[in-house]
């Protein structure tokens, strides 16, 4: 069966076994494979950082940032598996309700932090998005303006522009942040419960 220009639809009849399908599908299946170790190689570097073993999270995250650019996803690995899980972890506490997802985020304003500027305003895209993306009150809507007012919000793409030890030093300092953000969180979301009882 051919369309209105004589090529054929199935894939398989184009000839040669379609080489650029099976090439966009070998692509595919490698960004995948990439995603999935830098994934694996975060959980573990976040394990780590939680257990007080930093210099095993800086092994993991060493050994992600090596991982080879994803071409078919225009990525690094690291970079984008470091910032999906600053963004699971929001949506995560957004799904528990009330405002704690936002009120949590004021671990940003501790002002004994020493986290690099890109990973707290990578955070701060994380909140941006989900703000956009999912239904949040007027109230949380104010507190986030308060919150990133006068503050570097940057995207995903300022992250993938770094490389070797600067992208890992940015991608520890986020892990770091997400960790406060959660413990911050089942704080205040286990101060509630109690409120309740």
């Amino acid at each position: 069966m051919t369309d209105a220009f004589g090529i054929p639809k199935n894939p398989a009849d184009r000839g040669l076994g379609d080489i650029e399908h099976r090439q966009q599908a070998a692509l595919q299946g490698q960004s995948l494979a990439m995603h999935e170790a830098a994934t694996n190689l975060v959980h573990k570097a976040v394990a780590a950082l939680e257990g007080r073993r930093p210099e095993k999270a800086w092994e993991y995250v060493r050994t992600a940032e090596r991982l080879p650019y994803d071409d078919d996803g225009a990525a690094s690995p690291l970079a984008l598996a470091a910032h999906m899980y600053a963004f699971r972890a929001v949506l995560d506490v957004l799904e528990a309700g009330d405002s704690v997802w936002l009120d949590a985020a004021e671990v940003l304003l501790d002002p004994t932090n020493t986290w690099t500027s890109l990973a707290a305003a990578d955070f701060r895209h994380v909140l941006t998005v989900v703000q956009h993306d999912y239904p949040t009150l007027p109230a949380d809507d104010r507190k986030l303006s308060a919150l990133v007012a006068g503050q570097q919000v940057a995207t995903i793409r300022e992250m993938q522009q770094l490389a070797g030890e600067e992208l890992c030093a940015v991608v520890i300092d986020l892990l770091a942040i997400v960790i406060g953000y959660n413990r911050r969180a089942d704080a205040m979301i286990a101060e509630h419960g109690a409120g309740d009882q």
